[in-house]
């Protein structure tokens, strides 16, 4: 019984698979290619000189941004053709500055910060949900990716997004 269960399933997921790729559009791009998307221009961004940015949104109480913030800037600083853009969403300006006083040593050339305590910036222009969330822009300010919620770091799509942004 438990071969001829096996043996079903083994066919349904042969089938299933089958029909997906037979339904597949065939100008899907493959997953490694982005389609750049519109994005809202942001003033700010005008004194970014990277070709690629990562902008993120955070705040000292999300427990997801405060382990990702360290990891994101030292990303950054490995990849200087990669500007981190962080927008901090915090209405307390004191825990704010801790964060940054704790995180901003050494300073770096292509790590900004913008402040944006009304929240306008990342739930109005962005359009955000929550926080943390990462956009992947390329030279001409397109948006390649964007992540709600915790972001791997160490590749995939992510990592995608960010070596097309640089070309």
């Amino acid at each position: 019984m438990t071969a001829r269960v096996a043996s079903l399933l083994v066919g349904t997921l042969a089938l299933v698979g089958g029909l997906w790729l037979v339904g597949r559009h065939p100008n899907t791009p493959p997953a490694t290619t982005f389609v750049a998307q519109p994005f809202p221009a942001i003033p700010a961004l005008a004194n970014v000189t990277q070709p690629a940015i990562l902008l993120t949104t955070w705040a000292s109480w999300c427990a997801v941004c405060m382990a990702e913030l360290p990891q994101k800037i030292a990303y950054a600083q490995a990849h200087p053709r990669v500007a981190l853009v962080a927008v901090n969403i915090d209405t307390d300006s004191t825990k704010r500055a801790a964060v940054l006083a704790r995180l901003q040593a050494p300073p770096s050339t292509n790590v900004y910060w913008l402040n944006d305590p009304s929240r306008t910036l990342a739930f109005g222009t962005l359009q955000g949900t929550g926080v943390p969330e990462s956009f992947v822009l390329n030279a001409q300010r397109q948006l390649l990716f964007k992540q709600s919620g915790p972001l791997n770091l160490q590749g995939g799509k992510f990592a995608a997004a960010l070596a097309a942004a640089q070309r």
